[in-house]
């Protein structure tokens, strides 16, 4: 069955087997295959409006971003949530997730961008878009930082965001206390990385495109070694590494 409301989103699974994922304002996420006449063969139920979502890379995650101040992370194998990511205090409209599969990013109107584990669910830091913070009250208001889009770069380092306050941002994930690069952008809407991390194309309501320069960054060579683990193994797997709990813990992200 056809979706009853608008389409927001359509993504094809990054593995090459022409699955293909739509949400929509209806509620849900629809799963098509392309193998068999493009038919529908799933319908993944949310809280609220999916206003977008995003597949791991390889492709055994689905994470769901809707108007209920709530991420979910999906299994696409089991098609089980896996995780309800509550930390947010107004609706969440992006994500994305990290090249090693091994973090989510989330976007939303509270000003704020969430950084989340995907093995526990846990969110790991929080990138603020207003100093001082703001309060309660003024995060699930019409606050005038609605951050309207996130992306993860390929290189594992960097994190871009856009907000209404007329910013885009970088962040580096191993110093979060501020951006490490920032610019001014009229009336933005959307963001992606190139695939190869160098550079950052952003969309605007006024129909421009523009692009940006990814900053130049030398990753640490731990950080290069936990990105090739989890590449290499999968979330739930990490415990039979054997490895000393302090590095466990790096490895799988409690220490950023």
């Amino acid at each position: 069955m056809d979706h009853k409301d608008t389409v927001r989103q359509l993504r094809f699974a990054p593995d090459g087997s022409l699955q293909l994922a739509s949400c929509s304002r209806d509620h849900t996420l629809k799963l098509w295959d392309l193998h068999d006449d493009g038919n529908m063969y799933k319908t993944l139920k949310h809280d609220a409006v999916v206003n977008g979502f995003a597949w791991s890379p390889d492709a055994k995650f689905i994470a769901t971003c809707g108007s209920g101040k709530t991420a979910l992370l999906w299994s696409a194998e089991t098609f089980n949530v896996i995780h309800r990511l509550k930390g947010h205090l107004n609706t969440v409209v992006s994500c994305s997730f990290s090249p090693d599969g091994a973090l989510l990013v989330t976007a939303s109107y509270d000003t704020k961008v969430g950084v989340w584990s995907v093995i526990t669910g846990q969110m790991l830091a929080s990138l603020g878009h207003l100093y001082p913070p703001p309060s309660l009250i003024f995060a699930m208001g019409l606050n005038g930082t609605f951050v309207r889009s996130v992306s993860f770069c390929p290189n594992g380092i960097h994190i871009a965001s856009l907000a209404d306050d007329g910013f885009v941002r970088f962040w580096n994930l191993l110093d979060t206390d501020e951006p490490s690069e920032i610019d001014t952008v009229d009336s933005g809407l959307c963001l992606k990385f190139s695939p190869d991390g160098s550079a950052l194309s952003l969309g605007t309501r006024s129909g421009q495109v523009n692009f940006w320069r990814t900053p130049a960054v030398i990753a640490p060579l731990r950080h290069l070694c936990r990105m090739s683990i989890r590449k290499q193994t999968p979330s739930n797997r990490l415990h039979e590494l054997g490895l000393p709990n302090a590095l466990e813990d790096y490895v799988a992200y409690m220490t950023l």
